[in-house]
């Protein structure tokens, strides 16, 4: 197959190509794609609003002279430019657009401002919002529509099959009228106008049949991922080892989304130290430990873990690191997680697990003032990128030992121990009796990132046990379901049916869980988070003879 473009996402202008030659960049109306950190753009590109790349967007192909490009455009906005040069000059463009209404799938394609032709799917079934590849083509016997790789039956509520017009060129090339794909759409599950949706897996090829490229996407058969990211600065990446060969050993059913060659933006096993911006080698981090502890509770028959490290060195909010932006970190965080979501049709987005704090506990007062607010607008924004997602993001303190160095430090450390009551669905990862590396109080110590990722782990399988619901006392009680080997010594020899009176009473005195009548004061959940991690830890490392 002759693909002259081929992306495998299009998230706020950012695009992965997929070439036979990966390391050619295509040339798109003159302008070559170029490199610039985590993703792949086109210096062609133009691209205006908020909402332009992802919900509320009318998806369209325009063709024109000399380009192509995959449009979007929010329902009140002029449309912005994709791929290929935008030509603002040209009054009347042809413009090929996509949009489902009423639960039928329509397209309609007009040339130099005419309508030549509408189309609707006979179908009213589509308004059910789940993924499906979409083509609309032109050719001699007239459009056609295509859902998941077979023709769709359509009637013509505009034009008829002898309206065949629909010719452009790309690179010198003439396109055959019946070659333009575009990939996976989701429709809404509503009726809404005019569209709600995404475009995925776009592919514009020179010789193949419409169907036949439709039948190339994968997506819909993959192995679902259970998808982790691990956002934040050095106390996620740990700069210190040396790698266990046991503790630190692989395990293929977790893996990660790569950064560098011949990795890059691929899913490979993940193994110590992960692709986060700066690694060190022979270096322990916290996302191995975190998988494994995801799948010790949690993990379903038949899925697997898929790590996102996006995590760099001295970053934070003072610096516009982390703010929602689209040229920073946080701009490489939502592009590789989209990336990896969208491997597959059936992952899910799990858990953010962050390690944060210690580079805005390094600012000023005000700096240090704005970490809660800064954060919060962060984990909402990124939670907007993903609708049909509902995860928690975990947050770990900072090294109390280097903390308590300095006052300031404290300001912050109070706002990450106040997490759970100020930013919503986040979970507090208490780690202030972990020790740091003697040499350097700032980070913690392999041993303490292998505690450290087993409480994140820990307290995502736990959220998941009711997250509609998900109250202090479930996540320090809820690891009572737990087999009898892996609770804590202290309680003893556990009968097959459970605890018995005697041993739920001193389990609850060690951890001073509250009573079910007992309403916690404002702050309470953080002051018995100490008690919870010690239980964790116990089940984690002590077996009932």
């Amino acid at each position: 197959m002759a693909v002259l473009v081929s992306l495998r996402s299009l998230h706020r202008g950012k695009i992965e190509y997929d070439d036979a030659s990966p390391n050619v960049p295509w040339a798109l109306n003159g302008s070559p794609l170029h490199t610039t950190g985590d993703a792949t753009y086109a210096r062609c590109l133009t691209l205006a609003g908020a909402e332009s790349l992802y919900q509320n967007s009318v998806a369209s192909l325009n063709v024109d002279d000399g380009f192509v490009a995959a449009n979007f455009a929010t329902t009140s906005s002029a449309k912005q430019s994709i791929i290929g040069a935008s030509h603002t000059t040209s009054a009347t463009p042809s413009l090929l657009e996509i949009w489902i209404d009423a639960g039928k799938i329509r397209a309609k394609l007009q040339r130099n401002g005419v309508l030549i032709w509408q189309i609707a799917s006979t179908s009213s079934a589509f308004a059910d919002g789940t993924w499906r590849r979409l083509a609309i083509s032109g050719g001699s016997d007239g459009p056609k529509m295509w859902t998941n790789g077979s023709e769709t039956a359509i009637s013509y509520e505009s034009g008829t099959a002898s309206d065949t017009e629909w010719f452009s060129n790309l690179f010198g090339v003439t396109f055959p009228v019946n070659r333009i794909t575009v990939g996976a759409v989701r429709l809404s599950g509503v009726n809404v106008e005019p569209f709600i949706g995404k475009l995925r897996h776009v592919v514009i090829s020179d010789d193949v049949p419409t169907s036949s490229v439709m039948l190339t996407d994968y997506l819909d058969n993959q192995q679902g991922y259970d998808i982790i990211p691990l956002p934040g600065q050095s106390n996620q990446i740990i700069r210190y080892g040396p790698i266990d060969s046991t503790l630190d050993a692989t395990d293929i059913r977790i893996q990660q989304w790569g950064r560098f060659s011949p990795n890059a933006n691929k899913i490979f096993l993940a193994a110590d130290p992960l692709d986060h911006i700066g690694g060190t080698a022979d270096t322990v981090g916290l996302g191995l430990s975190i998988a494994k502890e995801w799948i010790r509770r949690r993990l379903e028959p038949g899925r697997r873990v898929l790590l996102v490290p996006v995590a760099e060195g001295n970053t934070g909010f003072r610096n516009d690191d982390w703010n929602v932006s689209y040229t920073n970190n946080y701009s490489g965080m939502l592009t590789r997680t989209q990336l990896a979501m969208a491997t597959s049709n059936n992952n899910r987005l799990v858990g953010v697990c962050w390690q944060l704090g210690e580079n805005d506990a390094a600012g000023n007062t005000a700096q240090r003032n704005a970490f809660t607010a800064e954060f919060r607008e962060m984990t909402a924004a990124f939670r907007a990128e993903f609708p049909g997602e509902s995860f928690p993001v975990t947050l770990g303190t900072m090294p109390q030992e280097w903390v308590v160095t300095d006052a300031g430090y404290q300001i912050v450390q109070d706002q990450i121990l106040a997490i759970e009551d100020t930013v919503p669905n986040t979970i507090l990862i208490d780690l202030r009796d972990l020790p740091s590396e003697p040499t350097e109080l700032i980070h913690y110590s392999a041993a303490s990132a292998r505690i450290a990722g087993t409480r994140h782990g820990a307290a995502l399988s736990l959220y998941w046990e009711d997250p509609g619901n998900f109250t202090l006392l479930q996540r320090s009680t809820a690891i009572l379901k737990d087999t009898s080997e892996t609770l804590p010594a202290a309680i003893g020899d556990i009968e097959p049916s459970g605890l018995t009176e005697e041993q739920q009473a001193v389990l609850n005195q060690v951890l001073n869980i509250p009573r079910a009548d007992e309403e916690l004061e404002p702050g309470g959940a953080v002051r018995k988070v100490n008690q919870r991690n010690q239980f964790i830890d116990e089940t984690i490392q002590k077996k009932v003879s």
